[in-house]
Formats: C-alpha cells, sequence, structure tokens
C-alpha cells in the first residue's frame, strides 16, 4: 500500500545516485570498512547529494540500494549492520530522526521525507556506516560498492512553501479576528 502525496505537477524531479566505497583491510585489517560513528571513512561521511534552492521544499519520496555483489553474498558478509543517515549540512540537523538501516539491498523503497532550507549554501548530505566481512565470494575484491539512488522532487512554489512552514505572509490578505495578520 502506497500513501499517496499531493506534490504540484510543476514540480522538479531530481534522481540521484551515489556510490559509498568500503575497502578491505582499510582502515580495518580483515573487513570492509564503510566507517563507523567512532571511527568514520572521510570518503563515506557528509557527501554532498543535492545543494538547496532558497524557499524550495524537497520531498525525498524514494530511495534504492544497489551493491557491486550479489545481495546473498552482502547479506552473508554483514558484521555491523549498514546504516544511512540523511542531513542537512549546514544547520546539522537530521533528517529521519534515525538512521536507516540497509539490512538488504533495495529497490524502490518509500522513504518520504520533506525537507526545506532557506540557505542556497546548504546541501543534503548522506552518510553511510557498517562493515562486511569477507565470504568466499569476495576473496580477491579490493573493495564493495554500495550504491544510494534518489527519487527527489523540488517543490518551487511560494504558496506551497508558505503552506509547508505553516506561515501566512502579510501579503496572503488573511484576517484573524481582531485585525490583519
Amino acid at each position: 500500500m502506497a500513501i499517496v502525496y499531493q506534490i504540484p505537477h510543476t514540480s522538479r524531479f531530481i534522481a540521484t545516485t551515489t556510490a559509498f566505497v568500503g575497502t578491505f583491510n582499510v582502515p580495518t585489517p580483515g573487513v570492509y570498512d564503510f566507517g563507523s560513528t567512532l571511527v568514520p571513512v572521510a570518503a563515506n561521511t557528509n557527501v554532498r547529494i543535492l545543494q538547496f534552492q532558497p524557499n524550495a521544499v524537497y520531498f525525498i519520496e524514494r530511495m534504492s540500494l544497489g551493491a557491486d555483489v550479489a545481495e546473498e553474498t552482502y547479506l552473508a558478509s554483514i558484521t555491523t549492520l549498514p546504516t544511512l543517515s540523511f542531513r542537512k549540512e549546514l544547520q546539522r540537523t537530521a533528517v529521519y530522526e534515525r538512521v536507516l538501516p540497509c539490512e538488504q539491498l533495495i529497490d524502490n523503497r518509500e522513504v518520504g521525507a520533506w525537507v526545506f532550507s532557506d540557505r542556497s549554501d546548504d546541501w543534503l548530505t548522506l552518510s553511510l556506516t557498517g562493515v562486511l566481512t569477507q565470504v568466499p565470494a569476495t576473496v580477491g575484491k579490493a573493495t564493495i560498492n554500495l550504491y544510494v539512488g534518489l527519487s527527489i522532487f523540488q517543490v518551487d512554489s511560494n504558496w506551497y512553501t508558505a503552506n509547508f512552514r505553516n506561515v501566512l505572509r502579510p501579503g496572503i490578505g488573511a484576517v484573524l479576528r481582531g485585525g490583519k495578520v
């Protein structure tokens, strides 16, 4: 069952794909390390995905997760479950309250999240952490790549943005009892 969202037909569709690399023996011997909260891997931390346009509302609708290994190989090699975190770079705020677990490879999963920034120098960033062990199918493989694909809608509508912020601007002409807004 899907949730139906009212996204204006004039919205811009943005598809992104980001590769995260776990390198064997780097920094941790014997595993493909994508990083952890204690020992992050710089290449997999706060990767810039999308530069925000001021006063635009963004809807992250769907996410896909792929790998350059078969799904059964990915599942068999999980030591520390890979997780994704979405953040706004300048405000340092999380898009989702918790990290998203990558417990399997997924295609087109609904992950509905609304994001707004009124700064043009702000970015949507992704970080991936997790550890995969070497299994027979990955012997001789120097890296494992995980690919995150996002389907995002950019809504450029003053009316929509005002309603998203739940703020009535004085120019709208709304009148409350006792005076103008």
